[in-house]
């Protein structure tokens, strides 16, 4: 059926009321699809209804899209902050600027059914700590201090077991290049998976157990797949019900007219 939402909705009023847009303009925008196209008479532009379904993702889409918007706004504004000169944002190292690092150690997810949000939480513990590596340059001993803030703290025992084997190479790395790497890496394939026409969480998960089923971070299962993370220091299985629906950002045309429309300064910034 098609997504219908009555313009004296509760939810849709107290959501229009937040955001500062006119209800109307914003249940169009969750329930219809804008086309525009080019023919011989000229250029036109008309609306299409969404099925319930498209329209739920669409609401998603919006939600997470206002979120990272205003993150990034708000991380900006604080490096702007701190140029003592006023440079530009981005431009702290050069200008010798002030620099402030959150570090959280502590957000590695291990779930018995790990979804797409923990793969990449989990992804940026990994990376965090291979940055941290190559930065500090620390010694096993003084890595164990910086992680666990305990000199006696056992280490997880693939993390030991890196540190062992190859104790001036940062660990997490080979897991790092296999989540990110081009064009096969996995956080790749799940970009183009979510776009490509036709696809599904189990076709995407055959295509990455052909690109990584022979590396020992990996393990294929029936309905997802398992890696083996230094930064959780152990396997985390990851159910892969949901993964192309939850890195779908294609965003409506009138989503940035949508905010243009607010009241809200903020947000006709975004």
């Amino acid at each position: 059926a098609f997504a219908t939402l009555p313009y004296d909705d509760a939810q849709l009023l107290a959501t229009s009321a937040l955001l500062e847009v006119e209800p109307r303009a914003l249940a169009d925008t969750l329930t219809q699809r804008t086309i525009e196209a080019h023919g011989d008479c000229g250029f036109d532009r008309y609306s299409e209804p969404l099925y319930a379904e498209e329209a739920l993702g669409t609401r998603d889409r919006l939600a997470r899209a206002i979120y990272a918007r205003i993150f990034s706004f708000v991380a900006a504004k604080a490096d702007a902050a701190m140029r003592p000169d006023g440079g530009p944002v981005g431009a702290g190292v050069a200008l010798g600027g002030a620099r402030v690092s959150l570090w959280d150690f502590c957000g590695c997810e291990r779930g018995t059914h790990a979804g797409f949000e923990e793969l990449i939480t989990n992804y940026c513990q990994e990376k965090l700590r291979v940055w941290e590596w190559q930065h500090t340059q620390r010694t096993p001993s003084s890595v164990r201090e910086a992680l666990y803030d305990d000199a006696y703290a056992p280490l997880p025992p693939a993390l030991a077991a890196a540190l062992a084997a190859e104790p001036h190479s940062a660990p997490g790395a080979p897991v790092v290049d296999m989540l990110e790497r081009q064009p096969t890496g996995v956080l790749p394939t799940i970009e183009v998976q979510s776009k490509a026409p036709g696809a599904t969480d189990v076709r995407m998960c055959v295509q990455l157990a052909a690109a990584h089923g022979a590396s020992s971070h990996w393990v294929a299962q029936r309905d997802g797949f398992v890696v083996r993370h230094y930064a959780t220091g152990a396997a985390v299985s990851y159910k892969a019900e949901g993964f192309l629906a939850c890195n779908d950002t294609e965003l409506p045309h009138d989503f940035d007219a949508l905010l243009a429309s607010s009241r809200c300064a903020l947000l006709r910034q975004l």
